[in-house]
């Protein structure tokens, strides 16, 4: 078979991809004065001879003024980001890169969705030694080009006993504890706060959130024994900006952001294990069952729904790197976490922007199911979020 690859389509993240390289990229620091030095010998009655700081200055901050100004922001926009890696990497700028012929992947949620779709491209492209937990049937296929048979086991991530057992099945599988955790099993609940009971809340935030913490208290003594490894947290951009219907989901995946930042803190100041990585996935709408609830935006070029390979593509890169990452998808959502910092009027402008107020309806919500949300359910899960609605629900799917 061959590799698996994903092309996105075409959006203001294309632009901004393209940006990146031309011409907001460091060596467009000094391409950009070249350029601007051989326009003004040629064009100017009295061109400047750069051979000196002062002639430059004069060059790019007198006569042409936006050439300068682009070169300070290229500097300072590869300075934030220099700074901003090594404070994801606690100061750790040598990568530390995953061996797939001797490390194993526990990917938690792995049968189906984003999940489903990491599994095959570690399994396709990489011939990874992979653990799924999840209480679904797989959907993904059978490891094929010679990669390691993909371990499922059924799973209840919300259960530390569970996660135990599971990792005592890997290390007699694999014969290693696993050095790489993708935290990705989910689900969602939604309604209005008056409408959906406690328990349910509960529930979402033991799938979303607590799972997190039973997961790293399993699995992360033997990483920080090896010094290796990396834990990513699935979140949502949900984590930063709740819309109306959707309290439960929002309420869990900002707990599991919190569980990342903390995780990444207490690797370094608490274990003094700093090589060991920790990323956290912040994306929005994604085109998978759970997405379904979920209205798609108007503006679909600015705000696009996600394709699930896109997700999975983009944090097996991040395992590859050997390097903490925080992504946020699409790029608009990187305006979600200033919601908390900036004025009110902010708010309502990201508000009529993501079309917010009309994303979780009732009939989203019954969509959501008809278009095949919670088939893969048993009952008992099935009512364990959504109570005495289960039957009518369950009927629409």
């Amino acid at each position: 078979m061959s590799k698996i690859t994903y092309t996105p389509p075409f959006t203001i993240d294309s632009i901004f991809r393209a940006l990146d390289v031309v011409p907001f990229s460091l060596p467009f620091s000094v391409i950009i004065p070249v350029l601007t030095a051989l326009y003004d010998r040629r064009n100017a009655i009295d061109p400047i001879a750069v051979s000196s700081l002062s002639a430059l200055k004069e060059l790019l901050f007198t006569r042409y003024k936006w050439s300068g100004y682009v070169v300070v922001f290229i500097l300072l926009r590869a300075l934030s980001r220099h700074l901003s890696r090594r404070a994801r990497n606690n100061g750790i700028l040598t990568p530390d890169k995953p061996n797939w012929d001797r490390d194993v992947v526990v990917v938690t949620g792995g049968a189906t969705g984003i999940g489903c779709d990491i599994v095959r491209v570690l399994s396709r492209n990489h011939r990874a030694k992979i653990a799924v937990l999840d209480i679904c049937a797989p959907q993904y296929e059978p490891a094929a080009n010679g990669a390691p048979e993909i371990l499922y086991i059924k799973t209840d991530v919300t259960s530390a006993e569970a996660i135990a057992k599971a990792h005592a099945t890997i290390r007699e599988h694999f014969g290693v504890s696993p050095s790489y955790v993708v935290g990705c099993a989910g689900a969602v609940r939604g309604g209005s706060l008056l409408s959906v009971e406690p328990r349910h809340f509960q529930r979402i935030y033991d799938i979303n959130a607590v799972a997190h913490i039973h997961l790293a208290q399993e699995f992360l003594p033997a990483m920080i024994e090896r010094n290796h490894g990396h834990y990513v947290t699935v979140a949502s951009s949900a984590a930063y900006y709740s819309p109306a219907m959707l309290g439960p989901y929002c309420m869990s995946k900002a707990a599991a952001l919190t569980f990342h930042e903390q995780l990444l803190v207490e690797l370094r100041v608490v274990y003094k294990r700093p090589n060991i990585r920790a990323s956290v996935y912040t994306p929005t709408k994604v085109k998978t069952l759970l997405g379904h609830g979920l209205s798609s935006s108007k503006m679909s070029f600015l705000h696009p729904d996600l394709d699930a390979l896109h997700v999975a593509t983009s944090i097996v890169d991040t395992l590859n790197s050997g390097e903490s990452q925080n992504v946020s998808q699409p790029y608009i959502t990187y305006l979600l976490p200033f919601v908390r910092a900036l004025p009110a009027w902010y708010h309502a402008f990201v508000s009529m922007l993501g079309d917010t107020d009309e994303a979780v309806t009732e009939k989203s919500i019954v969509d959501s199911f008809k278009n095949g949300y919670g088939k893969n359910w048993s009952k008992e899960d099935f009512e364990a979020l959504w109570g005495s609605s289960a039957s009518k629900l369950a009927g629409s799917n």
